[in-house]
């Protein structure tokens, strides 16, 4: 199986949107998904990137993918990171990592050091690819799955809109 990492501004929430529907099929083929919750957070929303919605953007809406939140340095959600309930669904995002002063490569080269959900994501799809290299016949909903219960519970007890089910921990998965 392959993983792919979907980051991009979208808007809004549709989970049966074009783009949801194409990851749903590529889910389907095998192949896992992690997508960004996006930065449409309550807390410091970019109200013109945002258009003043609040909440989990497209595609990280889409139910079966792997959603990724922000939290900072000490573990504290990022007033950026987005989060919300889906009705007849559950708790987006399902899970957070670190997503605040992460130094990156730039476009014409160099490294600067970003915020987002999109740095976030990143993390999550190293510690996917990590579990499909041990065992690379598992299905999105079990690296999901894994992903989540493996996780650092922060915030309310159990999955929340801050941290999902936790902060994605490596030491805790089993990679051996």
């Amino acid at each position: 199986a392959d993983v792919i990492n979907i980051s991009f501004g979208g808007a809004y929430c549709n989970p049966t949107d074009p783009i949801s529907e194409a990851l749903k099929e590529a889910m389907d083929r095998g192949i896992i998904v992690v997508a960004s919750a996006g930065n449409c957070g309550a807390s410091c929303n970019d109200i013109a990137a945002c258009n003043g919605f609040v909440g989990v953007t497209t595609p990280g809406c889409t139910p079966e993918v792997i959603t990724v939140g922000s939290v900072g340095a000490q573990n504290n959600a990022s007033c950026f990171s987005s989060g919300q309930p889906l009705e007849g669904y559950g708790i987006k995002p399902d899970l957070v990592a670190p997503g605040e002063n992460i130094t990156s490569s730039t476009v014409g080269g160099g490294y600067a050091a970003s915020k987002g959900t999109s740095m976030s994501a990143a993390f999550v799809s190293g510690a996917a690819a990590l579990l499909l290299e041990m065992n690379p016949n598992l299905s999105q909903q079990e690296v999901k799955g894994l992903l989540e219960l493996t996780a650092k519970d922060l915030g309310e007890a159990g999955k929340d809109i801050s941290y999902g089910s936790g902060v994605v921990q490596l030491s805790r998965l089993p990679l051996n």
